[in-house]
């Protein structure tokens, strides 16, 4: 899964949070950063595993407007054992606006997980109710 910001965008290194809600519930855990030299916009990319084949919608949002995984460990100068990060560049995103993809955005999964998946963990839908597959 791809999303690219504009290159003048207001949060150009955004914390992302991305699911797929299909016949399983699957979290898209990390997120690779790219910068185009071409025209400096932000491309960055998540993968998933799907256990299962079907239709999956997909719900991708913005949590913090900068994803302080990317900030350098610095030394803490009152305590020289300690590193610290600097969040000045960090705030939480308002919750109303902060979904990045269409209500309905969805994606087909046509294959079927090999067998002996080992994946992560996800959530299985079986009759009226979810179970957890380890």
């Amino acid at each position: 899964v791809q999303v690219k910001l504009r290159s003048q965008a207001r949060c150009p290194r955004p914390y992302l949070t991305g699911r797929l809600a299909g016949p399983a519930l699957i979290l898209i855990p990390k997120w690779n950063f790219h910068v185009s030299s071409s025209d400096n916009s932000t491309t960055l990319t998540g993968t998933y595993d799907a256990p299962l084949p079907g239709k999956y919608f997909l719900e991708i949002i913005a949590q913090f407007c900068y994803d302080f995984s990317y900030e350098v460990l610095e030394p803490n100068n009152s305590d020289p054992e300690k590193w610290s990060y600097n969040f000045g560049k960090d705030c939480l995103e308002e919750m109303l606006t902060n979904r990045l993809t269409h209500s309905m955005a969805s994606i087909n999964v046509t294959l079927e997980a090999a067998d002996g998946y080992t994946g992560a963990g996800y959530w299985k839908l079986k009759e009226n109710y979810s179970i957890l597959v380890p």
